[in-house]
């Protein structure tokens, strides 16, 4: 086991623990930041509702890096991995929102490499949805969380096997998260 060998253990959902699974055998191309039990009531915090995948994705990691695509945090840097984040309160900001004309029943949780906003729905349904920021609305939609991530590291690891994405150039110690 690599690096997500405790998430692994930890994880309450099995279809988040067959995609760790698959994430660990290839982490040195993503870099996810452990959750302590305070950033995670935080994060709890910030949201009425929150689907139950993505609740329990945040329950292990708080913030991070899948490949190129950003995970947002519940803070600014992660001083161990000595990176910078995506913090939620910017993304979900009302200036952020009204500048992007994000519906309000969206809440952002990730950021792609090329922009766009990945977001969970805040009435409580498991959808994930893809909203353009240049084109101002949702352009791609996933029945959940783990169906919306399996597709994200499938389409990077065919990118890697193509050695067209390389792994992470930062800092960060060999230990299991």
């Amino acid at each position: 086991m690599g690096r997500y060998a405790n998430a692994i253990a930890r994880c309450e959902d099995n279809n988040l623990k067959i995609i760790l699974k698959k994430l660990d055998s290839y982490s040195d191309y993503s870099l996810f930041c452990p959750a302590t039990g305070v950033e995670y009531n935080n994060f709890r915090n910030l949201f009425d509702s929150i689907p139950n995948q993505v609740r329990a994705w945040y329950k292990l990691f708080n913030g991070g890096y899948l490949f190129d695509t950003m995970f947002l945090s519940t803070k600014y840097f992660e001083d161990h991995y000595r990176v910078r984040l995506g913090s939620f309160r910017i993304y979900n900001s009302s200036m952020a929102r009204k500048f992007a004309e994000l519906p309000d029943d969206k809440a952002v949780f990730s950021v792609a490499s090329f922009g766009d906003f990945y977001c969970f729905n805040t009435d409580g349904s498991p959808t994930i949805t893809q909203f353009s920021v240049t084109e101002h609305q949702c352009v791609a939609q996933w029945s959940n969380f783990s169906v919306w991530l399996n597709q994200e590291v499938n389409a990077a690891l065919d990118l890697v096997d193509e050695e067209i994405l390389q792994p992470f150039s930062i800092y960060y110690q060999k230990e299991s998260l």
